[in-house]
Parts: C-alpha cells; sequence; structure tokens
C-alpha cells in the first residue's frame, strides 16, 4: 500500500492534510490531523515530512492500526483511529472530512474509524508513506 499525504493547512493547535492510499488495485482518498510542527518534539509535534515505512500494528488502546518505522528521533507513530487533536500525541488521525464535532473552533476529522478500516482492506503486504 502506499499513502500520499500532503498537509496543506498548518495552524497553531495542528496540521490538516489530505491523503490518497492505493493498495489491493483500489484508491481510497481522505484527510488527516496531526499535531502542530514543533521542531519534532515527541509527544507534542507532528513527524518532518519524508518517506517513511509502516505495517500493520495492534495497539491496546486503537486496536488495529499501522506504525511507522524509522522515523528520526521519534518511535511509536500510529495511524490510527481518533477525531480531535487531543487524540493524537503526534500521530496521525486519517478521516473522511472535517467538522466541528465538539464545538471548540478547531476542525475534527469524522468518520476516522471506517476510514482506518478502509486502509486496513487495503494492506498489499508492505507500506509506504510519503508526507509533503
Amino acid at each position: 500500500m502506499k499513502i500520499i499525504l500532503n498537509r496543506f493547512a498548518h495552524e497553531p493547535k495542528q496540521t490538516r492534510g489530505r491523503f490518497t492510499a492505493t493498495g489491493n488495485g483500489q484508491t481510497i482518498t481522505g484527510v488527516t490531523m496531526e499535531l502542530p510542527w514543533k521542531d519534532n518534539a515527541r509527544k507534542v509535534s507532528c513527524i518532518p515530512p519524508g518517506t517513511y515505512e509502516f505495517e500493520p500494528y495492534n495497539s491496546v488502546k486503537f486496536g488495529r492500526c499501522f506504525i511507522l518505522k524509522d522515523v528520526p528521533g521519534r518511535d511509536a507513530i500510529l495511524i490510527h483511529r481518533g477525531n480531535y487533536n487531543r487524540d493524537t500525541l503526534g500521530c496521525i488521525l486519517p478521516g473522511a472530512g472535517f467538522a466541528d464535532l465538539d464545538n471548540d473552533g478547531l476542525m475534527d476529522v469524522t468518520s476516522s474509524g471506517a476510514k482506518v478500516n478502509q486502509l486496513i482492506e487495503l494492506w498489499d503486504g508492505a507500506g509506504i508513506i510519503e508526507i509533503t
């Protein structure tokens, strides 16, 4: 599976993006939310742009998801379900769209669990994510 993630909104409390994922002969699209860029600091920053390998992972907290490999200066970076910026400590939250679900003035991702399930269905034995 290959995911291309284009970040387009670098905001004080979050980073938003759009992705296209291909695998198993299918393509899906969606949106992402991450923490803002804070010099790659653990648990408070999104990760640096780049190309990373990833693989399926079973998280005690998030269930079936993916884990990125060899992120410089970081570990335990997941692609997992979650709707709000408070649901991530540096991971990538995929979703179907953006909406202010909790009326806090920040855009949240919608249908995150369903989008993670779609990504799991695309898994074809290898994973690469390109983040720009």
